[in-house]
């Protein structure tokens, strides 16, 4: 939902992450040293997930709503939109916008 009215600007755009964290077989915790060293040695350079908790959870963000007030060439911006900050140009190397948003005020020109 976005609504605009003179300079003020609102857009709601909340994001509802909902995971059933099912079991699956993962690395046994009863293994030996060796298999422990090639754990930590082979499955840290792979994506080798492990379940992590035992519920399911549910969460409600803010996702990609802001509230913005723009007078002549400058706005600023109260928001929990996801920024991608940084010099490159496939990874963000500072900030990326695969986790959830954070709070924060942004000033900008145009």
């Amino acid at each position: 939902m976005n609504l605009q009215y003179k300079n003020w600007e609102l857009q709601l755009a909340p994001e509802l992450v909902m995971a059933q964290n099912q079991s699956f077989d993962g690395f046994d915790l009863a293994m030996d040293p060796k298999q422990w060293k090639d754990y930590y040695r082979f499955y840290n350079f792979i994506e080798e997930p492990e379940r992590m908790g035992t519920t399911q959870y549910t969460k409600l963000f803010g996702g990609q709503s802001y509230s913005q007030y723009s007078f002549k060439n400058t706005s600023i911006q109260f928001s929990t939109a996801n920024k991608w900050w940084g010099p490159g140009f496939r990874n963000a190397l500072i900030l990326s916008n695969n986790a959830p948003g954070f709070r924060h005020i942004s000033i900008a020109s145009k």
